[in-house]
């Protein structure tokens, strides 16, 4: 079995602030992934099974699409108004 360690990554991302929310937002993404990509996914998917987090929604981060939910949901939490 792997062994899971925390790692805290600062990550700088360029977000746009003040979008409609009338303006469309994709709700479904379908890509493929490069071996460093997907090995870092794998290595979030196998941390998050062996040491279970829970989505917004309250389900279990199960899958790989769930373990990009969960960080789409840590974005939207550092981009909230409550936290400038």
């Amino acid at each position: 079995m792997a062994q899971v360690k925390t790692v805290e990554i600062t990550v700088k991302l360029r977000v746009a602030v003040g979008v409609e929310s009338s303006a469309y937002r994709p709700n479904h993404i379908d890509m493929h992934l490069d071996a460093t990509q997907s090995e870092a996914l794998k290595a979030l998917h196998v941390a998050s099974v062996n040491e279970p987090q829970k989505l917004a929604a309250g389900r279990w981060v199960q899958t790989p699409p769930d373990v990009v939910r969960h960080l789409l949901e840590q974005v939207a939490a550092a981009m909230s108004p409550a936290k400038t």
